[in-house]
């Protein structure tokens, strides 16, 4: 994994950063750009949906990274299998007390799925068998996009989806990426960062196909 790398700028490869100003861990911002970037220019429309993580007091921070890149490799599993491309990146941050939470962020072809819901609660089931208590509902949930700050194509998305939909052939397309970027980028503020042991993996992405 590269040096991580603090930035306070307010853009970033010509987008605007809303909260840029602030500090944030370049990486991960980076890490979604590239993968919004590479799904917008090979799909038509792409759904982006931002899942969090919350798990009992007791659940440490490294039993919950191991769980969650579990949970993570069977959802990829499954997507693939619906013949559904995804790009997929998470982070993980602590409390002060050091009880750890995730946040998820899904990249997909929305052309085959635009259901963040539905990975919601696909995630929910099978992150619970990987933390050992399979009949425990409730570890992720699915957080709907800001419909007055994030999305500027609403014709063309549902509310039942949870997810927010790009476009790139229609108007506000480039808008709407710019929203999708800064949705992700929450995930890589500093506020919520440094609280992990150290030496505990932070946050991770699939990988991009090479060229």
């Amino acid at each position: 994994m590269p040096r991580q790398k603090i930035s306070y700028d307010s853009h970033l490869e010509g987008h605007q950063l809303h909260n840029g100003h602030q500090g944030f861990i370049a990486n991960i911002t980076q890490g979604y750009h590239d993968r919004l970037e590479y799904m917008v220019g090979k799909h038509n429309q792409v759904a982006v949906s931002h899942l969090s993580v919350t798990v009992p007091e007791g659940v440490s921070p490294a039993l919950l990274t191991k769980a969650l890149s579990g949970s993570l490799d069977s959802l990829k599993k499954k997507l693939k299998k619906e013949k559904t491309e995804a790009q997929i990146g998470w982070v993980l941050e602590a409390t002060d007390s050091g009880k750890p939470h995730g946040h998820i962020g899904i990249i997909k072809n929305a052309s085959k799925s635009q259901n963040g819901l539905g990975d919601a609660l696909y995630l929910d089931k099978i992150l619970a068998k990987h933390l050992g208590d399979p009949s425990r509902t409730g570890y992720v949930r699915c957080n709907p996009p800001d419909l007055e700050r994030y999305d500027q194509q609403p014709d063309y998305n549902t509310k039942n989806n949870m997810a927010m939909k790009i476009k790139r052939n229609k108007p506000g397309a480039a808008k709407q990426i710019d929203n999708a970027l800064n949705w992700f980028n929450y995930q890589s503020k500093l506020e919520t960062k440094g609280n992990a042991p150290h030496g505990q993996r932070g946050y991770g992405f699939t990988c991009l196909p090479k060229e």
